[in-house]
């Protein structure tokens, strides 16, 4: 019986983590993809795709399309790109949920 209590918990975590990873297979997201922040200064990149997060409609807003070229115009925290002929600065976390094309 006490076993039995102890498993049901560790059960339920394997399977949360298997649903974890079919989602990131099913959204198409490679974690080890190259992304924005991973550019070096100069250097010009094409957007794959996004995470989704909370910032996510606004970068789309900004013009942070997939396809869009984007270059790294200074690096630190936060980064200064630019897309679309516009510069903008986008923190780290937020440079690093735009994945470039390999």
């Amino acid at each position: 019986m006490l076993l039995q209590i102890y498993y049901q918990p560790v059960g339920i975590l394997l399977q949360l983590a298997e649903l974890c990873n079919a989602f990131l297979k099913s959204m198409k997201i490679n974690l080890k993809q190259r992304n924005v922040a991973d550019l070096k200064q100069g250097e010009k990149g094409i957007i794959a795709n996004m995470r989704p997060n909370s910032l996510y409609l606004k970068l789309l807003e900004m013009g942070c399309l997939p396809g869009t070229e984007v270059s790294l115009k200074l690096t630190g925290d936060p980064l200064c790109i630019t897309v679309g002929g516009h510069d903008l600065s986008l923190r780290m976390d937020e440079a690093q949920s735009l994945a470039l094309v390999e």
